[in-house]
């Protein structure tokens, strides 16, 4: 590579063809419905909106537990049938109301006047659930005549008079219109609603797809860019061959506002690649020999820590630039992390100025200061970690680099569907099979007799990496704290980044 054409314009990249698909969570692969109990009380169908009053003063909604996906009100005739059952059967149980005369005998109740039915509908009460005999007397006003008539009209008398029923309700929102009916048959009417956050299952519909939209038409570009990246740091013995892109998505679609497509023959390259990072493990201090290792063999004591990986680097340049720091990032000759001098690659990107077009609001005074200004902006100025950025690398990344991403808040991770690992912490189940190889499967026309590689017949085309226990989906988990959208790149024709191509780390079990 011509390295002073590269630093004025960046390199000559040829897109890789392809296209994207989101990388679903553990939670939609592996789904753990969470069930719990609930109150229903027949009511007057007109007090409903008084009920909802009386009902949200006294037990205030859980916002942890939100429970728009069940109807808080619900007609008889909508009921699953196991509740109706239910709910005749504990009717049966309860003794009828009747009136005493002054001696104490029992006037039954066929000599009294019958009024006439009033209408009814259940309503829901879900956890945490209140004291039975709380909800009865707050409920006590809006009870059928035939249910509260009982001439007791003392606490006692109340209580014992309202049936409360103990029903069974999903605590999470369904996945899609035919779980909402599954559960309607069997627990209580539940809605499906696309659009409505299930932001602790899986990103919100409406998010990944504007986000999937604006990542897809340059997705092979920034990955083919990463390839030349890991290709340097392997040409130069600093690591494996394995690269990293950041990008800021603000700065790539003011730059290209008519939303065009990176080609080959873009000499400016993309003006949103604010950092770039290849693998520099081989340059940690105290490592044993590899000279009798053979390419992609995994040897603990030969390689350098996380701290020394792709995504660990890209982000520590992100942070340097946060920070301002003028001794680190002194000049793009001199700079380095880790105390780590940075490649060709890595120093055009990083230290290259922003464009005259963007950021115009950034002073003077910033400009002289900081190099990148506008490009990455410092804490001062509002930036923070690496909110809102993006981020592309050739290969699945281990789980300490996928919990770094997490804690620097990326906005979304691709990676290419052909570099997984067995080391990975992002994917959360096997690669789909296509659907011709599925079809033959059905019939019974192909088998797999070595239960530890996997076929080649996927949707990339190419030989997949090895079977592995456990699909991890750190992007995207509940028990975290902080989550992003995660993206593969699959891709459209029969070569890629590891087809035939020097200085691309070929799949093993490595950590990336």
């Amino acid at each position: 590579m011509d390295v002073s054409a590269q630093e004025s314009n960046g390199p000559k990249i040829k897109p890789l063809k392809g296209h994207i698909v989101s990388v679903p969570t553990v939670q939609e692969t592996n789904p753990t419905f969470e069930f719990g109990d609930a109150y229903t009380v027949e009511i007057i169908q007109k007090c409903a909106s008084q009920v909802t009053k009386v009902l949200d003063k006294a037990f205030p909604k859980d916002l942890n537990l939100p429970f728009t996906h069940l109807r808080r009100f619900a007609k008889r005739e909508f009921l699953p049938d196991a509740i109706k059952t239910q709910i005749d059967n504990e009717k049966e149980k309860t003794p009828l109301p009747t009136a005493v005369t002054e001696d104490g005998a029992e006037i039954e109740n066929e000599s009294t006047q019958t009024p006439p039915p009033q209408v009814t509908i259940f309503v829901l009460i879900p956890p945490p659930l209140p004291e039975a005999d709380q909800l009865r007397i707050l409920l006590a006003p809006f009870v059928p005549s035939s249910i509260s008539s009982n001439p007791q009209n003392d606490e006692s008398g109340v209580k014992a008079s309202i049936p409360i029923h103990r029903v069974t309700i999903p605590l999470q929102p369904p996945f899609n219109s035919q779980q909402a009916e599954t559960w309607s048959k069997i627990y209580w009417p539940t809605n499906f609603n696309a659009a409505s956050p299930r932001g602790m299952i899986a990103p919100p519909p409406k998010i990944l797809n504007v986000t999937q939209t604006s990542i897809a038409p340059n997705a092979g570009y920034y990955l083919s860019l990463a390839g030349q990246v890991a290709r340097e740091a392997k040409g130069a013995g600093r690591g494996r061959g394995i690269g990293v892109v950041i990008v800021d998505p603000a700065i790539a679609a003011s730059s290209r506002s008519n939303g065009a497509t990176l080609t080959e023959d873009d000499e400016e390259g993309d003006n949103g690649v604010v950092a770039v990072a290849g693998d520099a493990r081989y340059c940690a201090p105290g490592l044993a020999s590899r000279d009798n290792l053979g390419e992609g063999v995994y040897e603990a004591d030969c390689e350098g820590g996380p701290e020394f990986h792709a995504i660990m680097r890209a982000v520590e340049m992100v942070a340097t630039r946060r920070r301002d720091d003028k001794v680190a990032m002194a000049t793009d000759k001199t700079a380095s992390i880790r105390n780590t001098s940075l490649t060709p690659l890595e120093s055009h990107y990083l230290c290259r100025p922003a464009s005259p077009s963007q950021y115009t609001s950034i002073t003077e005074t910033d400009t002289h200061t900081n190099q990148n200004a506008g490009r990455i902006l410092s804490r001062a100025a509002g930036g923070y970690l690496c909110t809102d950025l993006d981020i592309y690398i050739t290969h699945e990344p281990c789980l300490a680099c996928s919990m770094g991403m997490l804690l620097s808040r990326f906005r979304a991770i691709t990676f290419p569907r052909r570099g997984r690992l067995v080391t990975g912490g992002l994917a959360s189940m096997e690669i789909p099979q296509s659907s011709s190889r599925a079809k033959l499967e059905s019939s019974g026309n192909i088998t797999n007799d070595n239960n530890d590689e996997e076929d080649g017949g996927n949707e990339d085309g190419g030989k997949p990496p090895q079977k592995r226990e456990t699909y991890y989906g750190l992007h995207w988990r509940k028990e975290l704290n902080w989550r992003a959208m995660c993206f593969e790149f699959v891709n459209d024709e029969d070569t890629d980044l590891y087809d035939e191509q020097d200085g691309i780390e070929r799949i093993s079990d490595y950590h990336a």
